[in-house]
């Protein structure tokens, strides 16, 4: 089935998000952020100075210790904005609010990749071997196509990915909202 888009008109300032800033996402169980995953978020957030990253978090703890890992990074704790549920209809349409979708790995996303493909958000994967499988998954969902604004993404943070068998790959279904970057 196709859950309705809320009827109400959402901005960013309802959802505390910056005007002016890139809003990278990702509205993925928490669980699935690994070590390794938050690192290549930490330097995407290092290199693209006017960026924040968006979360589906509503527990108190994990959110202290991703704002500690920023705090030891030097990079301001504000730049992590956390969501918290919210009816099915209210996700899908704040989620069409940011520019561009992050993916966990090794455990993708599956419902939440689909969801921002729906409301036209670019989603940034890396596909590879993962112990899951999680890949087999999105590739069900969308048939991957390169997009320059992403693989410029990748190119400047590089691939720092310790998978051995993994690449990042760029999977979206239409440009950016925004041309935010000037390569």
């Amino acid at each position: 089935s196709n859950p309705k888009l809320s009827k109400k008109i959402f901005t960013k300032k309802d959802y505390n998000l910056p005007e002016k800033s890139f809003i990278f996402c990702c509205f993925n169980h928490n669980y699935k952020i690994l070590p390794d995953m938050f690192e290549t978020w930490l330097r995407i957030l290092s290199k693209i100075k006017n960026s924040v990253i968006w979360l589906l978090i509503d527990d108190d703890i994990a959110k202290n210790n991703l704002r500690k890992i920023l705090i030891s990074r030097h990079i301001n704790p504000d730049r992590l904005i956390f969501d918290n549920r919210v009816s099915h209809s209210e996700h899908l349409t704040r989620l069409g609010l940011a520019d561009l979708f992050l993916d966990t790995f090794p455990y993708n996303a599956h419902t939440t990749a689909k969801e921002a493909i729906r409301v036209g958000v670019p989603i940034i994967t890396i596909i590879g071997l993962p112990p899951a499988g999680g890949w087999v998954m999105f590739n069900k969902i969308i048939n991957p196509t390169p997009n320059p604004t992403a693989n410029g993404i990748v190119k400047k943070i590089g691939n720092g990915t310790k998978w051995k068998k993994s690449k990042p790959t760029i999977a979206v279904t239409k440009w950016p909202k925004k041309t935010f970057f000037g390569w």
